[in-house]
């Protein structure tokens, strides 16, 4: 989901993450691949006490432009918001992202990059070559810790579909579970064309994640 360059913490300065990926069918990704537009928006309220993480651009060269925020140096609790949007011909899945995090963050030291505890999903959905798939499949999120953080286990994922790009949503059942990951049973109604997901996952410290993807893949 995030570029292997962030998201970190140096000091009293954090780097949120400026891009991010969505569900990967047929073994490739979608929404993560050039013309996504990657907001960070500034002055959300906090969630349940969160604080909202503001950033404002680094001012770097062109093409090397990042959001930069200057951050308390004592352990908060942080909310931070990410929307991503695109509109590509020809490609109409992942046409928009919506991620919210919560995770607390303390002061990091001077000589290292602290990474942020920013909570993934991962989905992997077998689709055909057009990335549509079958309407009773199998919808597999997996929750994950970027490489740097020591995560606590994960508590029960839970996942919401949409049919009508998250004008209404339904909860889903899982399947099975293996790890920290759970397959979800997809049973869609025979009038539907696109899947708008919605994943929840939580560990054990409070690091939190909601993200939604709207037409994350097609239907046969």
């Amino acid at each position: 989901m995030l570029e292997a360059m962030g998201p970190y913490r140096h000091r009293d300065a954090a780097r949120p993450p400026q891009d991010e990926g969505a569900v990967r069918t047929g073994g490739h990704p979608l929404g993560a691949d050039e013309g996504v537009d990657g907001r960070v928006p500034r002055g959300r309220p906090g969630a349940r006490g969160g604080r909202a993480l503001r950033g404002e651009p680094s001012g770097g060269d062109e093409g090397d432009d990042y959001i930069a925020a200057e951050v308390a140096p004592d352990t908060l609790a942080y909310r931070l918001v990410q929307d991503t949007a695109r509109d590509l011909p020809d490609r109409p899945y992942s046409t928009r992202t919506h991620t919210e995090w919560a995770f607390r963050s303390g002061h990091a030291g001077d000589t290292a990059l602290q990474t942020l505890p920013l909570v993934q999903v991962d989905y992997a959905v077998a689709t055909d070559l057009s990335g549509k798939a079958g309407r009773r499949t199998e919808v597999p999120v997996t929750p994950s810790h970027l490489a740097g953080v020591a995560g606590s286990r994960f508590r029960p994922v839970t996942l919401d579909v949409s049919y009508d790009d998250g004008a209404t949503w339904r909860r889903t059942d899982p399947a099975r579970g293996g790890g920290d990951g759970v397959r979800f049973h997809l049973d869609a109604p025979a009038q539907a064309r696109f899947v708008t997901l919605r994943a929840s996952a939580r560990d054990a410290d409070g690091n939190a994640v909601t993200q939604t993807v709207v037409r994350a893949f097609g239907l046969r």
